[in-house]
């Protein structure tokens, strides 16, 4: 992951998972309110497990909505893991991403696969940006892992 050091990370729906990424910046979302406390919390505990000159950031970033100054815009880097759970919020997320992507961000995209409806995620995010999958071990456990530019 040296390739995203002092890079301008943002983490999509972060919720209570940690990335385990260690750079100068990253900050975390989710667009639920009632978990920013807990977001902190997490970020509090994982702390211990980042390098001095790292930074966590815990945002609320409610997809579909105006994006806070707050969040770096355009990022250089976009990770989201398993972020979206309902077919409805498809394209709040779609809509977020095309107005967080710039030219130069790349988006590390990944899912397990749990219904059709991820796999339409993917079409849609490939109407609008450059979709490349990219295969590792992890493909037998049905889990997707794409790299997503602007076109």
């Amino acid at each position: 992951m040296d390739e995203i050091e002092g890079k301008k990370i943002l983490a999509l729906a972060i919720g209570l998972k940690s990335t385990g990424v260690r750079t100068t910046t990253i900050h975390v979302t989710d667009g639920h309110p009632p978990l920013l406390p807990l977001l902190r919390h997490n970020v509090d505990l994982n702390t211990p497990n980042f390098r001095n000159s790292t930074s966590v950031v815990p945002n609320l970033l409610s997809w579909g909505q105006s994006i806070s100054p707050t969040i770096p815009s355009p990022p250089d880097v976009i990770l989201a893991a398993d972020c979206c759970y309902l077919e409805s919020n498809v394209p709040l997320l779609v809509a977020t991403m095309e107005a967080l992507m710039g030219n130069d961000t790349v988006c590390y995209f990944c899912y397990k696969k749990r219904r059709r409806a991820d796999k339409d995620m993917i079409r849609k995010l490939n109407k609008l940006f450059e979709v490349e999958e990219i295969k590792g071990k992890w493909d037998k456990d049905g889990v997707f892992l794409y790299k997503i530019k602007k076109g």
